[in-house]
């Protein structure tokens, strides 16, 4: 698994004094340090292999992004590799190894 450092964990069961017959499982949380945008989209492509996505939120600089495949003919999945061609501050273009219908889920994750 990975680990993170802009967090740290703790136990919500340590905050009051409780003695039970029978101890309680600890409850981790994480709290962030740093401040984490997330923003999620899709593109709508019928008969093309590219895309190209606008981000809602202002980034300071390029954000990490996920591209999905999501075949809207009822199977589930498109039998395609995405990749991302261009990437800035304002948006991503992302283009596949072949030409379907569907949709491509975006996901944006910047942690300031």
């Amino acid at each position: 698994m990975a680990s993170t450092t802009f967090s740290k964990k703790i136990n919500l069961n340590e905050f009051r004094k409780v003695y039970p017959f029978v101890r309680v499982e600890p409850k981790y949380r994480f709290i962030a340090d740093k401040e984490i945008l997330i923003e999620e989209g899709e593109i709508t492509i019928t008969s093309t292999d590219n895309g190209t996505y606008t981000f809602t939120e202002k980034y300071n600089s390029v954000p990490n992004v996920q591209a999905t495949p999501y075949d809207s003919a009822g199977n589930e999945e498109a039998n395609v590799n995405l990749f991302i061609k261009t990437l800035s501050t304002t948006s991503v273009r992302i283009e596949a190894s072949a030409e379907f219908t569907g949709k491509i889920l975006v996901q944006v994750l910047k942690i300031n």
